[in-house]
């Protein structure tokens, strides 16, 4: 599941990751966990990494949108 695999990234529970986290909300999601994340979602969901890809998916409920497709 997205949110797990998220929380292990950031080092953070599953519980404390919330539809409002995203990048700079809380101090784990920073620059550098935002380049693991979006090679997560290159690797899983095959997401290329550019500049609007990276601004698409820096927040959770972005991210979590990609397990309805």
């Amino acid at each position: 599941m997205i949110i797990d695999d998220l929380a292990e990234i950031l080092k953070v529970s599953p519980e404390s990751l919330t539809d409002e986290c995203g990048l700079g909300s809380i101090a784990q999601w920073d620059s550098v966990a935002q380049i693991d994340i979006m090679m997560y979602l290159e690797k899983n969901y095959n997401i290329e990494i550019n500049e609007s890809s990276l601004n698409s998916y820096s927040s959770l409920k972005n991210i979590l949108a990609l397990e309805n497709i």
